[in-house]
């Protein structure tokens, strides 16, 4: 059975009420999508970006599947698991090249570095103190 039929009929019925689908409808249509898959991976990223609620949740939710997690965030608390968690950061002198070497490729910021060649100093400085490295959840 093809996987656009699983959730057809909660779609169909949202497209008529024109309405988003309930928490309880979402969980039943990932739990009919994923019954028919052996082992498998589910990846998310960005998990800091919900509000908590939302994330606690959903990580709840994902961990009822039984299906191996790798998720991302920066660093945060999550009650609803109890599992290995390991903190990623690159070597401060990797981050800054690899953040130059993408904000050079920026033609405004081009500008701005040739007009005053210390900002981009500051720039990067910036994008370090606020990016945290990663914070994986396995």
């Amino acid at each position: 059975m093809a996987r656009r039929y699983i959730t057809g009929g909660l779609y169909t019925s949202c497209t008529k009420t024109k309405t988003l689908p309930s928490q309880s409808d979402l969980e039943t249509a990932l739990k009919k999508i994923l019954k028919p898959v052996g082992k498998s991976l589910i990846v998310m990223d960005a998990l800091d970006e919900l509000r908590e609620d939302v994330r606690e949740e959903l990580v709840t939710t994902l961990a009822s599947l039984k299906k191996s997690l790798f998720l991302t965030s920066r660093e945060i608390e999550l009650d609803s698991l109890d599992t290995p968690k390991f903190y990623i950061k690159p070597p401060d002198i990797e981050f800054q090249s690899i953040v130059e070497q993408e904000l050079t490729r920026l033609p405004k910021i081009k500008s701005l570095i040739q007009r005053e060649p210390g900002e981009l100093d500051k720039i990067i400085s910036h994008i370090q103190s606020k990016s945290n490295g990663m914070y994986a959840i396995l």
